[in-house]
């Protein structure tokens, strides 16, 4: 009387452990595919990154930039967005910064872009150069090292 059910909830019970014990096995083995995936991802955006800091060192060196030159009294437009573009536009460290020589570039932005949006603002050409200008002179710049090593 006890022991056919109880016999019949133990087969039952093996079954549901095995189940439950085969859909963690097979989890585990999408995770570990995924670490796998995750580390080449990793690698491969590491080795992006030291492929864009060596072009950008061989540009700087073959095509020196000189910041713009800002009129007498210009004004910060808006900050946000737009310090991280003037960090992109600042000169390496240890480059002249009173030389007035306006900046020229091959991919320059036609003029059928202008005026440009930053954000939420839009700027044209004079704006712009003031606002880039503003940032360059006011927002310290500093040489910074970061190592890039991949993580285990």
């Amino acid at each position: 009387m006890v022991i056919r059910p109880f016999g019949r909830w133990s087969a039952d019970h093996l079954n549901r452990v095995n189940h439950s014990h085969d859909e963690l096995q097979a989890q585990v083995k999408t995770y570990d595919r995924q670490v796998e995936q995750c580390k080449k991802l990793r690698q491969s955006y590491y080795n992006k990154c030291r492929l864009l800091e060596d072009l950008e060192e061989e540009t700087n060196l073959a095509f020196p930039t000189t910041p713009a030159v800002v009129p007498p009294g210009a004004e910060e437009k808006g900050k946000g967005k737009e310090e991280k573009a003037a960090k992109e536009k600042s000169p390496p460290p240890g480059e002249e910064q009173g030389t007035k020589t306006p900046v020229t570039r091959k991919g320059s932005i036609e003029d059928d872009q202008w005026p440009l949006e930053i954000g939420d603002a839009f700027y044209s050409k004079e704006q712009l150069s003031e606002l880039l200008a503003t940032m360059i002179k006011e927002i310290p710049q500093k040489e910074v090292k970061v190592p890039i090593s991949p993580i285990d």
